[in-house]
């Protein structure tokens, strides 16, 4: 088994939340749990929202979908809302804004309202519901960049 950084990554947010005895340790390229699958799920499930904080990935699905059912998408209305920084906001602004390059669809500016996206519907509607969508590992690893349907 190979080293994982985000491995280490999930288990130190999640070690956060567990008092020492309860942590989840990772020994020899395993993780060894101290607690009953009982008590696991009770703490999954005492989390908010609030406790959680996405991944880019993650956060680019919700703004590609929220643009998708929206006629615009203010950014920075959402990324206050999901308490996301500015400077958050513009490292996925990039990211979004190359994955659409990628899919041959891009942004326009909406004065005073957001960005709506822009370019070919059928592709964009392609990305947003393809049932791999929600397995990405990468925004860019989206079916329809196989760009089988031009």
């Amino acid at each position: 088994m190979s080293f994982n950084p985000l491995m280490i990554s999930f288990n130190a947010a999640i070690n956060e939340y567990l008092p020492p005895e309860k942590q989840i340790l990772l020994t020899n390229n395993q993780a060894v749990f101290q607690m009953t699958y009982k008590e696991y799920l009770h703490f999954i499930k005492s989390l908010t929202l609030d406790d959680y904080y996405p991944s880019q990935t993650e956060r680019l699905d919700i703004m590609a979908v929220y643009a998708f059912f929206n006629l615009t998408l203010n950014m920075s209305y959402l990324y206050e809302t999901l308490h996301f920084s500015s400077t958050t906001k513009k490292k996925d602004s990039r990211s979004l804004s190359e994955w659409l390059g990628s899919q041959d669809l891009y942004t326009e500016v909406v004065p005073k309202t957001g960005i709506r996206i822009a370019g070919d519907e059928l592709q964009f509607r392609i990305c947003i519901f393809s049932p791999n969508m929600w397995k990405w590992t990468t925004i860019s690893a989206c079916p329809c960049a196989l760009q089988t349907i031009r």
